[in-house]
């Protein structure tokens, strides 16, 4: 059984990892890219502890629902609603149209507090990352932008967005990339979530990726010393229309119908993770969230609220579809890369060995497609402008 390509996807609590998968497939499905492949759900949904795995279907729903449900208010809301405290495995089989040439993609989706050096998952993530080809670095934009905004910088200073992107516990876990002394080609790709604000904005994605060049200014030099590394920026809009719209402190509103997030409008009102307001009658109280405080600090991050685009509450994923086929067209290039060296012939023994087995390795991941029509799908949608390289604010850093 052919080998998935496999991608770890590395961010802080709440970022929006599961629902960024959702929308990649669904853009993948219903886009442009289903005249290239057919693209499945292939997850094998399992159960932990007291935790069963959403399925993408879920949270394209749950994001619909959000749409769908506030169209017609102004109200403001919380998303992320079901963070995960599991690792899980996500799916997703391609097939060109007409063929039975096929591949498969597993996103590995990690809980936030597992990029923690001391915690209990320290180890297994680790070694995942010395046997992983992809790392994508999920950035909660909200806070890596409120941390400079004159407006929100004060409840969301530089230490809120550093501890709540988990930047130097991610920083410290990039270090146990394996490169096999610059032999294996290795990608890394920062993705933006929750910057559909910014994306209505002039020349905003660009300021998005700018800042995240500055806040991730020492992963970046420390992984352009690598001899074969790539590093991209690709902003990711999951809904196209929830846009981030204020911080508030974070508090937990303890109701006869049971705890929800909230926050406090005024010293009587609260408004509930739904949007709704509610005043607490007797017996009702409402408490600061203990699970707002970063793991390992004392810091409470406040809460982010969010607002549907007033000019437009359709779901409209975009740029979804870019993360999978750049790294696609990564690991197409790594082949090749090594081929040609194959080829060229004068290697030291142990690196001829190791390049004949990542061959072998990536040809058994790109599993029944052939190569070479695969090199040329690739070009064709490079060359229409399928993949892009450039605008709304995607930048690729360093090619290797």
């Amino acid at each position: 059984m052919a080998e998935p390509l496999k991608v770890i996807m590395m961010g802080g609590r709440r970022c929006g990892k599961t629902s960024a998968l959702a929308s990649l497939f669904e853009e993948m499905k219903n886009g442009q890219v289903k005249d290239y492949f057919t693209v499945s759900d292939r997850t094998v949904l399992e159960t932990k502890g007291f935790e069963t795995q959403d399925s993408l279907n879920d949270k394209t729903l749950e994001l619909q629902n959000m749409l769908e449900s506030n169209k017609d208010n102004s109200n403001i809301f919380l998303v992320d609603k079901n963070p995960t405290s599991n690792f899980w495995l996500y799916k997703l089989h391609l097939q060109i149209p007409g063929t039975k040439r096929e591949m498969d993609i597993e996103f590995r989706d990690s809980a936030g507090e597992f990029f923690e050096a001391s915690g209990s998952h320290a180890q297994e993530t680790e070694e995942y990352i010395k046997n992983c080809d992809v790392f994508v670095i999920v950035v909660d934009t909200p806070y890596l932008m409120g941390s400079v905004d004159e407006s929100t910088k004060d409840l969301c200073p530089e230490s809120i967005d550093l501890g709540t992107n988990r930047v130097q516990d991610i920083q410290n876990f990039l270090t146990h990339i394996d490169d096999k002394e610059g032999q294996d080609a290795k990608m890394v790709v920062f993705v933006p979530l929750k910057c559909e604000k910014w994306a209505k904005e002039p020349n905003g994605l660009n300021k998005v990726t700018a800042r995240i060049k500055e806040v991730y200014g020492t992963h970046i030099k420390n992984l352009s010393a690598y001899e074969k590394m790539n590093i991209c920026v690709i902003p990711m809009q999951t809904s196209g229309n929830i846009l981030f719209s204020e911080f508030r402190k974070a508090y937990i509103y303890n109701s006869i119908d049971g705890p929800v997030r909230c926050c406090k409008i005024d010293d009587e009102t609260v408004r509930k993770e739904d949007g709704e307001n509610d005043l607490p009658m007797p017996g009702e109280t409402v408490v600061e969230d203990g699970e707002a405080v970063i793991n390992g600090t004392t810091l409470q991050r406040p809460y982010s609220w969010y607002q549907i685009n007033p000019h437009d509450s359709s779901f409209a994923p975009k740029n979804c579809d870019q993360l999978p086929l750049h790294i696609i067209r990564f690991m197409l290039m790594k082949l090749m890369d090594a081929e040609a060296k194959v080829q060229h012939g004068g290697l030291l023994g142990w690196i001829y060995d190791f390049l004949r087995d990542m061959i072998d390795r990536i040809r058994g991941i790109f599993g029944t497609m052939n190569t070479e029509e695969l090199k040329q799908i690739i070009g064709r949608m490079q060359r229409s402008g399928l993949i892009k390289d450039t605008g709304d604010g995607i930048e690729i850093i360093k090619r290797f």
